[in-house]
């Protein structure tokens, strides 16, 4: 199994962090999701909404930034 690095950048919004992987998390256009039920279909989704605070997460290419 390849390694995933990972680096964290600051957005405009001070909520907000960004995560920018050496992988896509998704291919073809962009999505958010801020509730369990929107996502069940996608475990990393789901698993990052039930983190502490997080009250949105966003996918597009190989970022995923989380919104408290």
């Amino acid at each position: 199994m390849d390694t995933v690095q990972i680096k964290t950048q600051r957005t405009p919004n001070p909520n907000a962090w960004k995560y920018i992987l050496s992988v896509d998390v998704k291919s073809v256009g962009k999505v958010s999701y801020t509730e369990e039920n929107e996502c069940k279909h996608i475990p990393l989704a789901v698993a990052l909404l039930r983190m502490a605070n997080v009250t949105q997460v966003h996918f597009f290419e190989n970022v995923i930034t989380l919104t408290q």
